[in-house]
């Protein structure tokens, strides 16, 4: 019976040490990706044009969904910016050159706002796991998170749903995009 503990003891160690855990997705995140990604939560908002309204003002939203495959971000600047990136290495950028995208860009941000209590205040932007969906919300005073099963997101199982919703808006209008310039 001791010997038994041990080895489970022994076992739970290792995958704690190691990332054993059947939730734990590796993805492969191209350089391109990561750099972006940084870039965004790095970037200064008054270097974009975006002037200080409040403490909390929130000046972009950025949503990002763990697939097998890989990972999904959608980034909405207060200024007009929109991207979609993808780990792989793809994407789209200058979707909110378009008016129609841009519109629904700068709804979410406003809407984001609606929804600042149910957000963390975070030092560290971990990517999202396999079927999982991180908001991330830009301010003034910080960045802050909130992480949800992407089922419960989209089948208004959580009270951040109506923003899962604006976010798909964006990313509804981001493919009508690409549809049209092929």
């Amino acid at each position: 019976m001791i010997k038994k503990k041990i080895i489970i003891t022994t076992l739970s160690i290792f995958c704690t040490l190691f990332s054993c855990s059947k939730n734990e997705t590796i993805y492969d995140i191209k350089p391109i990706f990561k750099d972006m990604r940084d870039m965004t939560f790095s970037i200064n908002p008054t270097d974009i044009g975006i002037a200080k309204k409040s403490e909390n003002q929130v000046y972009a939203v950025i949503m990002e969904t763990g697939y097998e495959e890989g990972i999904y971000s959608l980034r909405c600047f207060a200024e007009g910016s929109i991207s979609l990136l993808f780990s792989n290495g793809g994407g789209m950028i200058g979707i909110g050159e378009h008016q129609e995208a841009r519109e629904k860009g700068l709804l979410l941000i406003n809407e984001s706002n609606h929804y600042f209590n149910k957000f963390k205040k975070v030092d560290e932007y971990p990517l999202p796991k396999k079927d999982e969906t991180i908001f991330y919300l830009l301010t003034f005073t910080g960045i802050y998170s909130y992480a949800e099963k992407e089922n419960n997101l989209g089948n208004n199982m959580s009270a951040l749903s109506p923003l899962f919703y604006k976010a798909q808006d964006v990313i509804t209008q981001a493919l009508l995009i690409e549809e049209k310039q092929q």
